[in-house]
Order: C-alpha cells, then sequence, then structure tokens
C-alpha cells in the first residue's frame, strides 16, 4: 500500500523519517547562512561522511570483484553517505542477495533506500510509458536518457538506480508537439535554458517541491521531466563542446522510447558523468561500469568503435575522469589504450586534479574548489568567456534574481562556519 505505513523492519516504516516541510526549508537556510548550501546535514561532520563513503566505496569495490562485503560505522554517517552517492537502494538490494553484511540498523536503513526507490521506479516508469504513448500519438518518439534507461537494462532491478527526472531527448522541430501533449497530461513548463543542451522541465501541479526527507530518496520527493533537445554537451561557457549530436542514432526502446545505442550510450553517460565533480557520485561510476561490462560481454560495445566516435564528437577528454575512476574502482574495466587515449585528450588541469582523486572522493557535496570550476579552460579567452558569465549571470532574467544570486555567491564567500556535528 503505497499511501500506507508499510512496516519493514526493526522500528522502521515507510515514513520513518519524513520531516515537515517548514524543517526542510529551514535545512536549506541554515545550510547557505552557514556558507555550504549544498551540506544539509549538519548533525554529521563532512570528515564521518567521507570516512562512510569511503567504507562504502570499499564495499562496492569488493563486491564488483566478486566478494562479499561488510559495512561498518555509525548508521547517519553511513545514511548521508549512501543517499548523497545514490548507491543506498543498491546496497539494500545486495543485502536482500546476501552479497553484503551491515550492523541490524544499518541493514534496515539502507533498505529503506531500497524500498522507497522501488515505490519511486514503479511510479515514474508507468509516468514514462504513459508519456510515450502520447507523444507517439502525436507522431513523435523521444529518446530516454540517463537512469531511467540504465536501470532498466543494466542494474539488477530498476530500484536500485535512483533517479531525480525522465530524461527525454525530443528533436527541436518536435518541441511544439511535446509541448502540447506533455501540457494536455496536466504538466507545466519551467523556464527554458540557455545552455548547452538547451532544455527545459515540466512539472505536475501535484508533484512535491520539496524533499520529503533528507535521509534518502522518498519515493514522494520532487520529480520532473526534462525535455532536452540536444546530446551536446558543455561544462562552463568557453568550454570546448562535445558534439555527441554528430552520432546520434537509436538504440531499443525501453518502456515505449528509443534508447541511445553503443558506443553513444557509454560516451553520453562518462561526459556527463565527468564533466562536472559534482556529478561524478559513486552510483554514476558503477553505473558506467555495469554497462561497460554487460555490453562488452554482448559486443554491443567495441572499445575502437568508442574511441572513433569520442574523436570525432571531442568528447574523448570529457570521459576521462569518469572512465578513469571507473578503473580505479573495478581494475580492468576499461583497455589501457582506451583510458591513455582519454587521459591524452584531456586538460592538463583535469589530469593534476584526477590524479589527486579516488572514487570515493572525487563526488563533491560541500563545495567545489577554483581549480575544479575552471578546470576545462584551455585558452585565455575561454577563461574569460568564462569570468565574465560567472560575474554576469545568463540565467537571471529580473533584477530579483540577479540578486538572489549574488547573495548566495556573498554567503559562500563570508567566512565559514566548521562543519562538524553541531546541531541545527
Amino acid at each position: 500500500m503505497i499511501d500506507g505505513v508499510v512496516p519493514l523492519g526493526p522500528g522502521l516504516a515507510l515514513d520513518a523519517f519524513d520531516l515537515q516541510p517548514e524543517v526542510v526549508r529551514a535545512r536549506f537556510v541554515l545550510a547557505a547562512r552557514r556558507g555550504h548550501p549544498t551540506w544539509l546535514w549538519p548533525e554529521v561532520s563532512v570528515a564521518d561522511w567521507q570516512a562512510a563513503v569511503a567504507n562504502l566505496a570499499d564495499a562496492i569495490a569488493a563486491i564488483l570483484a566478486g566478494r562479499q562485503a561488510r559495512i561498518t560505522g555509525a548508521p547517519a554517517a553511513i545514511g548521508v553517505a549512501a543517499y548523497s552517492s545514490g548507491t543506498g537502494p543498491l546496497l539494500g538490494l545486495w543485502l536482500d542477495r546476501g552479497l553484503l553484511a551491515a550492523d541490524d540498523d544499518v541493514a534496515a536503513l539502507l533498505r529503506l533506500h531500497l524500498h522507497h526507490n522501488r515505490l519511486r521506479m514503479a511510479m515514474l516508469t508507468a509516468e514514462t510509458t504513459r508519456l510515450a504513448t502520447a507523444l507517439a500519438a502525436g507522431g513523435v518518439r523521444p529518446t530516454l536518457l540517463k537512469g531511467l534507461h540504465t536501470a532498466r537494462g543494466y542494474f539488477p532491478e530498476a530500484g536500485a538506480r535512483p533517479v531525480s527526472d525522465i530524461d527525454l531527448l525530443v528533436e527541436p522541430a518536435n518541441e511544439p508537439v511535446a509541448a502540447a501533449v506533455l501540457t494536455e497530461l496536466g504538466y507545466i513548463a519551467g523556464r527554458p535554458s540557455r545552455g548547452i543542451p538547451p532544455q527545459r522541465d515540466w512539472r505536475r501541479l501535484e508533484a512535491s517541491e520539496a524533499p520529503r526527507t533528507l535521509s534518502f530518496v522518498h519515493y514522494r520527493d520532487p520529480w520532473s521531466i526534462d525535455v532536452q533537445h540536444s546530446l551536446n554537451r558543455r561544462y562552463a561557457p568557453g568550454a570546448p563542446i562535445a558534439r555527441l549530436d554528430d552520432l546520434h542514432g537509436n538504440g531499443p526502446a525501453i518502456l515505449g522510447a528509443a534508447t541511445l545505442p553503443q558506443p553513444l550510450l557509454l560516451l553520453h553517460l562518462a561526459v556527463h558523468a565527468g564533466c562536472g565533480f559534482q556529478n561524478l557520485t559513486l552510483i554514476r561510476l558503477v553505473e558506467l561500469i555495469l554497462v561497460i561490462r554487460h555490453d562488452g560481454e554482448s559486443g554491443a560495445l567495441a572499445w575502437p568503435a568508442f574511441l572513433d566516435a569520442g574523436r570525432r564528437a571531442g568528447a574523448l577528454g570529457m570521459a576521462f575522469a569518469a572512465l578513469q575512476l571507473c578503473e580505479e574502482l573495478a581494475p580492468g574495466t576499461v583497455p589501457v589504450d582506451a583510458l591513455t587515449a582519454c587521459h591524452d585528450a584531456a586538460p592538463a588541469r583535469l589530469r593534476r586534479l584526477v590524479a589527486r582523486l579516488t572514487p570515493a572522493t572525487a563526488h563533491r557535496v560541500a563545495r567545489r574548489s577554483f581549480a575544479e570550476k575552471f578546470v576545462w579552460q584551455r585558452t585565455g579567452l575561454g577563461l574569460a568567456r568564462q569570468l565574465i558569465a560567472e560575474i554576469v549571470p545568463a540565467q537571471a532574467t529580473s533584477l530579483a534574481e540577479a540578486a538572489r544570486i549574488y547573495r548566495t555567491r556573498a554567503m559562500k564567500l563570508l567566512p565559514r562556519a566548521p562543519l562538524s556535528s553541531a546541531a541545527p
């Protein structure tokens, strides 16, 4: 029963970690005031979180290598690490399958991650099918991107891979038809993005606007339809563009939508994960490893074709960080010649940064450094363009919005309170 309170184990129920909206809002306000707008867990220190992520990475590496693993540590830190890394549902599934062990309180929490995500993915799957069917009736066949595709095609079950939205690729010429279909289905359009790729979010009025909890992906957490009109990607103004549209094709259908074929699928996932360190989560590294293993064994993925496609799209350097960390998490995943080609195509700044990272330390939650923010710039002109974009935010459409953006940036520059276990 989705809307009821379902007992799941010792002391845990479906609503065990639900928070009132005002509590969630207060967490965001507190985080901004402390100069760390994305750190929403004042009861957990960043040091404890980092240790917990390392613990999870070790367990994941062992299981990917065919060994059993055990997670140890404080439940609060483990829970935040599992949530922020996106691995909670997968770890819960591995617990149920006997591949992973943990103390009872940690195990109950990870199973709650899995239970919520199973409910959420069932809903999003049904909505994707409904949307694809309606678009097809209007003569539009979308392409399903990223999480909802890989969750069904590569993970042990769809509930093991959390997603925040439904990503669809629609040809620019079909945008008016897609917009009409979404409106007819009850979706409200957000403001279009001016970046690369151009995109627009569509949300339902009844969908939540704020997380129901900050402990895991809740089945009733916010979600949207993210309609993109290009596969091209650029990390920042003035940075190179990965020209993935040059490689576009259709793979097997899932939920009534097309998917990306190999080697475009792997290139798209690696570029998305590696273009920003905020995307280099453990779940995305696991995702890449599962895709590489599955399609390598089936013959769908050929590394010479991947390298050729990456060179034509100018995207090998953007795939480097993600593929390098995949290889560290699961040695033998990426052939040496492929990794060398990606390494050589990456900017020197990026290579130096990646050399200091591990799968457990790559993902940024608290803040990014200046070096990471400008890592893709190869020329002075590109650096100048990005600096101007940082000073004059393109996403601001009014003075009030510009003021809000500048206020947020100013809070980041003020003296910061230490991220310790102080109570909110």
